[in-house]
């Protein structure tokens, strides 16, 4: 799910968001999954994702306490709350994906987002839009784990029941004979 409501390149949950998510608990849902909270403001998807914040603090917690609270009906039966954490990788774009425009985006190989036989048009918009990624270090790796585990700390401090790890759009990799060890 995306909700589309953060400000332009991203930033905390806010007035939009914490009504809609109270809109829709009244529906009482058994669990919500929230839409893409990226772990990097450089990996946007587009544009208006919610972002981690940079430092973990009671102050950065508002917001995130207040989106969890959010999701949870006035009923006697409370539903999950779990948060997505993601980080869009290559699939994040020029221009709004959070980095200046035509830099490309890291991810796990040098694979593009651009699919083949698709047409001139299709080729044209894919070569604007996405940037081939670099190929991320074993660092880089390790610092997009952390993030990720950083999220789950906001999750957990800020009420949520849980998290989901967002893997699924675009995921293809390139087996290289290398390897690292993530601690």
């Amino acid at each position: 799910m995306y909700e589309h409501l953060a400000t332009l390149l991203g930033g905390p949950p806010n007035e939009y968001h914490f009504s809609l998510y109270s809109k829709w608990a009244q529906s009482n849902w058994g669990m919500i999954i929230s839409g893409n909270v990226q772990v990097s403001s450089t990996h946007l998807s587009l544009g208006r994702d919610i972002i981690l914040p940079d430092r973990i603090s009671e102050d950065s917690f508002g917001p995130f306490k207040e989106l969890a609270s959010s999701m949870f009906a006035p009923t006697k039966t409370k539903g999950l709350a779990i948060m997505q954490l993601s980080h869009a990788g290559r699939q994040s774009p020029n221009f709004i994906g959070g980095r200046y425009p035509f830099q490309p985006p890291s991810g796990p190989s040098p694979i593009s987002v651009r699919p083949r036989g698709q047409g001139v048009l299709s080729d044209l918009i894919h070569a604007v839009a996405f940037q081939m990624p670099c190929e991320m270090s074993g660092e880089e790796i390790r610092d997009v784990v952390s993030a990720f585990v950083k999220g789950a700390v906001v999750a957990v401090e800020s009420g949520f029941d849980g998290v989901e790890l967002h893997a699924a759009h675009g995921c293809e990799s390139v087996v290289r004979k290398r390897s690292f060890q993530v601690h």
